[in-house]
């Protein structure tokens, strides 16, 4: 489960929508978005660049990549990069 919500640092998130267990959240360019990963969650970005931050490793995703995100008790957090507007799925 992906425990998420308006928290978010920088500039706000534009929008999040829980379709069952997909959210798909947008964020400005240098906004952050902070999560907490109860199971694995995959991730997809469907527009922009994605840097997401967990358990001490940074993973950079482009537009139609994918990744696989695993519990942890600390918070993760995901970045649009590039200067563009970043738009991804957890579920």
């Amino acid at each position: 489960m992906v425990s998420s919500g308006t928290n978010t640092v920088g500039r706000m998130t534009l929008e999040l929508q829980a379709t069952g267990q997909v959210k798909r959240v947008w964020l400005e360019n240098g906004a952050l978005h902070r999560m907490m990963i109860e199971r694995p969650t995959r991730f997809k970005v469907l527009q922009g660049t994605a840097w997401i931050t967990h358990d001490g490793e940074d993973i950079v995703l482009q537009a139609g990549q994918r990744a696989r995100i695993d519990p942890s008790a600390e918070c993760t957090l995901v970045g649009a990069l590039g200067g563009e507007p970043v738009v991804f799925e957890a579920w």
